[in-house]
């Protein structure tokens, strides 16, 4: 699956990482699913609409085929939402909105 990334663990309290590291170890697939989910949740970075297709294309080639169940109710919904999605990242990069009335 390409470049290797490590999971945040900002949301989980001090001793949380120390239990699920090895965890993610050990368990292949758990760590690349959650590697995948990190991954994803970084296409809100993106600086426009053509970059995050581009991050959720790039994403999307990396699902392993033993993880694509797990992801399929995600990857069935990305594309008909996708307009949505790139609706919802341009009011928080606070792009224009026009139309949207509660868009900054």
């Amino acid at each position: 699956m390409g470049e290797k990334v490590s999971p945040s663990f900002s949301c989980l309290d001090t001793h949380e990482p120390l239990v699920l590291e090895p965890w993610l170890k050990n368990f292949k697939d758990l760590g690349a699913a959650c590697q995948l989910k990190e991954q994803f949740y970084d296409i809100r970075e993106s600086r426009d609409r053509e970059e995050a297709l581009e991050r959720y294309q790039k994403w999307r080639s990396q699902i392993p085929e033993q993880l694509e169940t797990a992801f399929k109710p995600l990857t069935t919904a990305v594309p008909s939402l996708f307009f949505v999605l790139m609706v919802l990242l341009s009011k928080s990069l606070q792009c224009e909105c026009i139309s949207f009335p509660n868009c900054r």
